[in-house]
């Protein structure tokens, strides 16, 4: 199988829908769009050796001349489904409980401690701005 480096996220077409992630996190597109890739990867294999079949994914973004990248699809229901109810517990979650909010997410490396430190950044200060109140926050 070739070696290539996967879309941006935006580079999909969502057929004029709003892109939702049920894991928080500007990190996580690019975790999203791998798992579109692996996904059509896999269903192209499944059908073609177990179904003597070619899938119709719909091909977008064909101006893209770098054969490094994966091509961008036209995502399905079926996709923007799973992408919006993907969930993985601590991993950029947040669960509310009275006057507190716990940031939960599992880093464990620098990178994904950085990343984390960024998402919980992001998230304290847009939840600040909805309810502007100074809520106790804790990150785990």
């Amino acid at each position: 199988a070739p070696l290539q480096i996967v879309p941006e996220l935006g580079d999909y077409d969502w057929q004029e829908q709003a892109i939702e992630l049920g894991i928080q996190g500007e990190h996580q597109h690019r975790n999203a769009s791998l798992a579109i890739q692996l996904c059509r990867t896999w269903i192209e294999e499944h059908e073609a050796n177990i179904l003597g079949k070619k899938t119709d994914f719909e091909i977008v973004h064909t101006d893209i001349v770098d054969t490094l990248t994966a091509p961008s699809l036209k995502l399905s229901d079926t996709f923007k489904i799973g992408l919006r109810n993907s969930l993985w517990p601590a991993r950029s979650q947040i669960i509310k409980r009275e006057n507190v909010t716990y940031y939960m997410d599992g880093a464990h490396t620098q990178l994904s401690t950085r990343t984390c430190i960024k998402w919980f950044e992001q998230a304290a200060e847009q939840e600040k701005t909805i309810t502007r109140l100074d809520e106790k926050r804790l990150i785990g």
